[in-house]
């Protein structure tokens, strides 16, 4: 039988192993962040949020509509994703319509699959929302990171 700080330093061990290993990972270019309050723009727009995360900072934002230009922190690095494949929110969008935007940012690649969950009813005045469920694929050459839970919305 091992003595006990033997054991104990076996355990520490692994546990630092795991978080190199969580922090390669991070590195390798996987991580959506939470965009820092300097890089965030208020108004009209569209943005997309962590639901677990008790703040409703985005991780990406667009000031268009139409997704052509979409801010993005990549592994702490703030920048302009290039829009690859955007399919538009329809115009006749209605609850559970699903569009796809596919942009990629310094060689990571950001896929959202996106399901209309809340659209203002025809003639409200003065409502001008477009939620939306979200599921994104995070992938560059070295890992690949499935997030599913993720909501965005668009309006002013």
């Amino acid at each position: 039988m091992l003595p006990k700080n033997i054991i104990m330093k076996k355990i520490l061990t692994l546990i630092l192993i795991a978080v190199a290993f969580d922090a390669q990972a991070q590195s390798l270019g996987c991580g959506l962040d939470v965009m820092p309050e300097s890089e965030i723009t208020y108004g009209c727009g569209c943005g997309y949020y962590y639901q677990t995360k008790p703040t409703l900072k985005p991780i990406l934002q667009s000031k268009h509509f139409d997704f052509s230009e979409l801010r993005v922190s990549v592994n702490g690095k703030m920048g302009t994703a290039e829009p690859i494949n955007i399919e538009q929110i329809p115009t006749t969008a209605q609850v559970d319509s699903t569009f796809q935007q596919h942009y990629r940012l310094d060689g990571v690649d950001i896929i959202l699959n996106n399901t209309v969950s809340f659209k203002c009813p025809a003639g409200s005045e003065g409502c001008e929302v477009l939620s939306f469920d979200v599921d994104a694929i995070v992938s560059s050459e070295n890992c690949e990171l499935t997030l599913t839970g993720l909501f965005g919305d668009c309006g002013c």
